[in-house]
């Protein structure tokens, strides 16, 4: 029968196929690993193989399945759903729908036995497949129900990474070319287990030197029952598959030499490690500042005495009241908040400097510098989502000085590679954007402290690519809003960022979507941390198709000035010619005494006295209009509590010229300010004015 209408009609809902031979083993080099979705690629396969059978790769594709052999006995209660295979030997495979990026890892009997898992690098086979015993079928065709959360955690639950130095992965598990390796050692050269002359010792032996390949459990365990089981005296049987499953276990759990130990990846990592020449402490440099300060720096590490402690600048940002310079940040969100898109317009904003239409972030909000962007797959839909956000907010232009890396970096990586790269390009990063946690740490367990502090080790080591940058790393909530895994996240965190309260507004050319972006922590923040409100629309980019986009907020747009508004100023800008003012606005001393005697900051330039005097002048001038109109509006309404956002909004429509954003600021600093009125018109505990 040919298969290959089949295999292509599976390709089209975006189910990766592959070839295999009616004993379910792969017919192309790489297995599971070469599924796709190419329609040549899937015409130059069956057109080989005419009646290869369908294999597919369920975790490729969001899914996962339950795959029940004949002999399960109930142990386990199976949910629901609405597609389910028969498969030949009277069993069943029943299909699960995943929430993005989550990840499945495959299973034999782990649930229960008889009762195996099938998801991430793993596969199972589609109708029409067929075997000696008989074909696979459709027993329901509807829709695969969405995994319940007891199945998914039983079934993620069982992968405990060990914390000793020998289970310690220096290597990236399951490379293809270390997985070839590894089948073509099984097929040629292992020894055979045979039935009375120490065959669980050598089965034992063989999954320990599948470890030595640098493969996980899992893939070891499939690889052995397809390349190895076949050769040995007698084959372990289907019955037998359990207790086999038990030796590669206690491999993986006893073994005394390192993973991936024989590969040259390892190898390699062992030679800069023993051959690394010994620190040369002739290389300390001793800086004396004024006074008695004095400072010890060795490479990226600086040891400051008392006097010098007084000489450490203030802090700057790059988003006013939300993302200070050279910091980490967390921004979480459950699936479906568009923490993507969020990034994506902090990312822009900060890139351009002055968006003409801003989302939230106010031109007098942002520190502008160029952001490198790193993401791990989907480039195509961030093109189309960076054009839609350029087409709302920057007149079309291209935003030069945004810059998108893939893939994503893992933990295993090489930091000092990574960091030479990106310097080498002459790129000088203001902000750095990781999205997200989950790919960084792909193949290892987020809830493993060890871990996640290899996370915080990354986002520190971009932070030294350029002076002052900061890393702002997207991760995912768990349904009851708390951060998921490890609470080392959390904590190592300089910022946290959570997106929430997500609600619909039914508008007249559709939808539009409303989520609160909070400030959860903020190292040194104001009192005041006040959440900003993203309204998201779906907008139309040519030759894209549509998007989501961060609109611009109503009164920002408001504000704008128009006479500014065209292309030039938008490109004078994108092109990196932030002017001095907006440099002066973000100095932390805006609102402060000039400070005298102290060097500027290699990467700031401040205008002149004459400049300073006025933009100080003029600040003063609004708060004092400021704090007028807001004594008036509270005198009119006596008995009620107004927030600081409220309040704005409230003065905003009777004051010319000022964003609400700017009053916002001003009414937070006045809270503060004994000297004037509204001090004594603001209760601290409720947090609000009277």
């Amino acid at each position: 029968m040919d298969k290959l209408s089949d295999a292509l009609g599976y390709a089209a809902i975006g189910w990766p196929v592959f070839p295999c031979d009616h004993e379910k083993k792969p017919k192309v080099l790489y297995g599971v690993h070469s599924a796709t979705t190419d329609e040549a690629l899937i015409h130059e396969w069956w057109g080989k193989w005419p009646d290869a059978n369908i294999g597919f790769s369920p975790g490729a594709a969001g899914l996962m399945v339950l795959d029940q052999d004949p002999g399960f006995d109930g142990d386990y209660e199976i949910p629901d759903t609405g597609l389910v295979v028969s498969t030949p030997r009277g069993g069943k495979h029943y299909y699960y729908k995943l929430n993005d990026e989550e990840i499945v890892p495959p299973s034999v009997s782990r649930l229960a036995p008889h009762l195996d898992v099938r998801s991430n690098s793993s596969y199972v086979l589609l109708p029409p497949s067929t075997l000696p015993e008989g074909d696979y079928s459709w027993s329901e065709g509807g829709a695969a129900s969405l995994r319940t959360d007891k199945l998914f955690t039983d079934a993620t639950i069982t992968y405990r990474p060990a914390t000793e130095e020998r289970h310690v992965w220096k290597v990236e598990p399951d490379l293809p070319h270390n997985i070839e390796k590894a089948i073509t050692w099984l097929q040629n050269s292992a020894r055979v287990a045979i039935s009375g002359a120490g065959g669980d010792a050598t089965a034992y032996a063989t999954a320990a030197h599948c470890r030595s390949f640098a493969l996980s459990e899992t893939v070891t365990s499939d690889l052995m029952w397809k390349h190895w089981n076949p050769r040995c005296l007698p084959p372990w049987s289907e019955d037998e598959r359990e207790h086999l499953e038990t030796k590669i276990a206690n491999a993986y759990s006893y073994a005394t030499s390192p993973p991936g130990n024989i590969t040259e990846e390892y190898i390699a990592q062992e030679k800069r490690r023993l051959f690394t020449p010994k620190p040369d402490m002739d290389n300390v440099v001793v800086r004396t500042n004024q006074g008695d300060g004095q400072v010890w720096e060795y490479g990226r590490f600086r040891l400051r005495n008392r006097a010098a402690i007084e000489d450490i600048p203030k802090q700057n940002w790059i988003l006013r009241g939300f993302l200070p310079e050279d910091s980490y940040a967390i921004l979480y969100a459950p699936p479906q908040y568009f923490k993507t898109f969020m990034a994506l317009d902090i990312s822009l904003s900060i890139a351009t400097g002055w968006p003409a239409f801003p989302a939230v972030f106010t031109s007098e909000e942002i520190n502008p510098g160029p952001v490198i962007y790193m993401t791990g797959e989907g480039l195509g839909g961030i093109s189309k989502r960076v054009k839609a956000w350029e087409n709302i907010h920057a007149y079309g232009n291209q935003i030069s000085h945004f810059y998108l890396f893939d893939p994503t970096p893992h933990i295993s990586d090489n930091n000092d590679d990574l960091v030479a790269f990106i310097q080498h390009t002459g790129i000088t990063p203001r902000l750095i954007v990781l999205d997200t946690i989950s790919r960084v740490m792909q193949g290892v367990s987020e809830n493993d402290q060890a871990q996640a502090s290899a996370v915080t080790k990354l986002a520190d080591s971009l932070r030294g690519v350029a002076s002052g940058c900061s890393v702002l790393a997207l991760h995912h909530a768990n349904k009851d809003g708390s951060m998921r895994g490890s609470t080392v996240y959390e904590g190592d965190a300089d910022v946290v960022l959570h997106a929430e309260n997500k609600r619909i507004v039914e508008k007249e050319d559709g939808h539009e979507w409303l989520v609160d972006l909070v400030p959860k922590k903020l190292k040194d923040a104001p009192v005041d941390m006040t959440a900003r409100t993203y309204v998201f629309h779906e907008k139309e980019v040519e030759g894209a198709g549509m998007t989501l986009v961060a609109m611009p907020s109503p009164s920002a747009t408001a504000d704008a000035d128009v006479s500014k508004m065209d292309a030039s100023f938008s490109k004078e800008h994108q092109e990196g010619k932030w002017t001095d003012q907006r440099r002066q606005l973000f100095s932390p001393q805006t609102m402060e005494e000039p400070q005298h005697n102290k060097e500027s900051p290699k990467n700031e330039r401040l205008p002149d006295s004459q400049t300073a005097s006025r933009l100080r002048s003029d600040a003063l001038a609004s708060r004092k209009v400021i704090e007028a109109k807001a004594i008036e509006v509270l005198d009119s309404t006596v008995g009620r509590a107004w927030t600081a956002n409220s309040l704005s909004v409230a003065i905003a429509h009777s004051i010319e010229g000022l964003s609400m954003s700017s009053i916002r600021r001003h009414l937070n600093a006045m809270k503060v300010d004994h000297n004037g009125e509204i001090h004594e018109r603001y209760d601290p505990i409720t947090n609000r004015f009277k």
